[in-house]
């Protein structure tokens, strides 16, 4: 018996290793230079035919999806249909499976409506069904976006996750967007949720963005929750910053920005949990709900009040975007501690089950307060955090002369 208990421990402590060496990886990303050589890419057969006045060109690619585009004889393009392999309408990911468009003369999209499988609008996830666009007519920028107005199936006008019914673009010279206002069902400059109407943006020498500032329906400066007026990004670090344009420490930015400030949380936090008694862990459990609290639900100025119920969709993003990576990891990281502390009040199992039936609460909150958004795949990380917390205190119960849970 004494046998068994042994090598779970080392099993547990292999994991728990093997967890916090990918976690540097994620935390340190070994920047891969990108090669002017594209290998795999799907050969693709383009197929054209005529009827009448309208030109339809098919596009297929193996046994992907294949579509189908109706153009008229000025080149542009009408309807847009998907379609699998098979010949079977496809649905995107989005939610619709075609789109309809129609044009001005100078080939402008104004408007953009998306299709259900019947032919009908249908809500995208985007929050719309339909899209109608104005356009600049001055050089430099001609046939950029001015504004853009949201709308349902109904062909009503639609307030988006942030309230908006619409959005403004300003240009510089170079074409690069320098402000966004959100608008309101009248057309005019409308505050958001997030505590702005307007953002303005600059630039680097080399194209890649400076600051973000933020500024009320009136243009004045607005401050958001953490008393910010604006982020800026240093070395691929974004950092607020204040009314004076000066760098601000926030707390919250900080652990989001740096995965491994995270990591030597938890790891703290958790060897605290090994040290203290009962009445301690307790002290310890509210002060980490507390903190759970204010990393995810105060203090939020993103938020969707659409949920995220398709389950392991962060996980197929986890090989090919590094945010996505950093994400899943620092959920994970972020309930380890809760699983510790837990474990140190209940038995290992019942430990999992409240620090799950926790984050259920907490993505619960975010969905009908909009601040943030609910993810099943949020439960499902912290879930997996709070198990490497029960885990953690497994390995370290000899180290602690704790005397282990049932």
């Amino acid at each position: 018996m004494k046998v068994r208990f042994i090598t779970r421990r080392k099993i547990y402590l292999v994991i728990l290793l093997a967890f916090f060496g990918i976690s540097l990886f994620v935390a340190f990303p070994v920047m891969k230079k990108t090669s002017e050589k594209q290998s795999g890419s799907a050969t693709v057969e383009t197929r054209v035919s005529t009827e009448g006045n309208v030109e339809k060109t098919e596009y297929v690619s193996g046994d992907v999806v294949q579509r189908y585009t109706l153009k008229t004889t000025d080149g542009n393009t009408v309807l847009t249909e998907y379609f699998d392999g098979k010949g079977k309408p496809k649905k995107q990911s989005k939610g619709y499976y075609a789109i309809l468009k129609e044009y001005d003369e100078a080939g402008n999209a104004l408007k953009t409506t998306y299709l259900g499988m019947d032919g009908q609008p249908v809500t995208t996830k985007s929050g719309y069904a339909i899209l109608r666009r104005t356009y600049y007519d001055r050089e430099p920028i001609a046939g950029k976006v001015e504004n853009e107005y949201y709308f349902d199936v109904k062909d009503e006008p639609k307030a988006l996750s942030h309230g908006q019914y619409g959005l403004h673009n300003e240009y510089d010279e170079k074409g690069r967007v320098i402000a966004c206002t959100y608008l309101g069902a009248d057309g005019k400059p409308k505050k958001g949720d997030q505590g702005y109407a307007t953002v303005k943006k600059t630039y680097y020498d080399n194209g890649s963005l400076d600051t973000e500032t933020y500024y009320d329906e009136y243009g004045k400066p607005a401050a958001l929750s953490l008393g910010q007026y604006g982020t800026k990004r240093i070395n691929g670090r974004k950092v607020y910053i204040n009314a004076k344009g000066r760098e601000m420490f926030a707390l919250r930015n900080h652990l989001f920005e740096h995965l491994i400030s995270v990591m030597i949380a938890a790891l703290l936090m958790s060897s605290l949990a090994m040290i203290l008694g009962k009445k301690g862990n307790v002290a310890l459990l509210a002060l980490f709900l507390l903190c759970i609290a204010y990393m995810t639900l105060l203090y939020r100025n993103d938020g969707n009040v659409k949920p995220e119920l398709e389950l392991f969709w962060s996980y197929k993003k986890f090989f090919s975007s590094q945010v996505t990576r950093k994400e899943i990891i620092n959920n994970i990281w972020l309930f380890l501690p809760l699983g510790t502390i837990l474990c140190r009040l209940q038995p290992r199992w019942r430990a999992v089950l409240i620090a799950v039936a926790i984050s259920v609460g907490i993505e619960f909150l975010q969905y009908v307060t909009g601040l943030g958004t609910a993810e099943v795949d949020d439960v499902l990380n912290n879930g997996l955090g709070a198990m490497l917390g029960t885990w953690f205190a497994y390995v370290t119960e000899p180290l602690a002369g704790r005397k282990k849970r049932v």
